[in-house]
């Protein structure tokens, strides 16, 4: 049935920027694990993106370990529409899982593991999505997009930077941790960030252990720490990103550094001014399309 009810706010293990825009043949497949114990997950194709949520979702995919079901919706202002259910299968608790979306002229359809899941028909146009999100007892591996025309971001002003993704790191941080980071920066990017960052708040003023800060305007690459809203000593290098390329970067952490590796070749490293311990996001901010993360 119609309801128009407040909008509960789980914890958010990942929120990502499509970095194309969504057409009909587009596909996307996601890599997860669910935990032993998990009860319910959804992943949301959103029209913009807020850390209250409070967004039109195009398509809501809720599978209920509790109930045994999966439900379909949508979410516009604020109101969620009539529910679709179908029986669960395919997903289990405590197990990996390979899903794959695809968008079609009239409707999505989901597989699971190679089997054909659900379908939706449309509700919202899906050329408005921007933001693919992923909430409750998953923990993604791996998200792809399969498919689709590449559109990038206008650049960014100085200020506050636009949520590109934001990870909730399963497990934390450890000294033998590392994050893959693959993407394309817009032609005309100004600056990113990579923060890892102790917390996820509204205001955005959590402890950041490490900030890693591409800069096109300056050509230079800036590292520091926030501690108590208030930033460390920077330190800087010539950055060896482009605009308009491809990059991959691998972050590794040990006991006493973070060290960058960018396309193959060691950048730079970062003593840590935070224990990693208490890293418990990771978030990308600006221009940059991110097209893969793995942890």
């Amino acid at each position: 049935m119609v309801s128009r009810q407040s909008v509960y706010v789980p914890e958010m293990p990942c929120v990502h920027k499509m970095a194309a825009t969504i057409t009909s043949g587009t596909k996307i497949r996601i890599q997860a694990t669910t935990p032993p114990t998990a009860d319910r997950f959804w992943i949301d194709f959103q029209c913009g993106v807020s850390v209250s949520r409070y967004v039109d979702v195009a398509f809501h995919l809720n599978p209920r370990f509790d109930d045994k079901s999966v439900v379909l919706n949508s979410l516009i202002d604020e109101t969620w529409g009539m529910e679709e259910r179908n029986r669960l299968m395919y997903l289990y608790r405590g197990a990996v899982f390979d899903m794959l979306i695809e968008c079609h002229e009239q409707l999505w359809k989901v597989s699971i593991n190679g089997q054909h899941f659900c379908q939706f028909a449309h509700r919202i146009q899906f050329q408005r999505i921007t933001h693919l999100a992923a909430y409750g007892h998953v923990n993604i591996i791996k998200c792809n997009l399969e498919s689709g025309s590449f559109a990038f971001p206008l650049p960014s002003e100085p200020g506050t930077p636009e949520m590109q993704c934001i990870y909730k790191i399963a497990g934390g941080i450890s000294d033998s941790s590392m994050v893959k980071i693959h993407g394309i920066v817009p032609p005309q990017a100004y600056r990113f960030r990579i923060d890892f960052q102790c917390g996820l708040s509204a205001a955005r003023n959590d402890d950041i252990a490490f900030q890693l800060n591409p800069r096109f305007d300056e050509m230079e690459v800036v590292r520091n720490t926030q501690i108590a809203q208030k930033w460390g000593r920077e330190e800087r290098s010539p950055s060896p990103l482009r605009r308009g390329e491809v990059f991959d970067m691998l972050i590794m952490c040990d006991s006493q550094y973070w060290k960058v590796i960018i396309n193959g070749q060691f950048f730079c490293q970062f003593p840590h001014r935070i224990q990693f311990q208490r890293i418990t996001h990771l978030v990308v901010s600006g221009d940059v399309n991110i097209t893969m993360i793995n942890t």
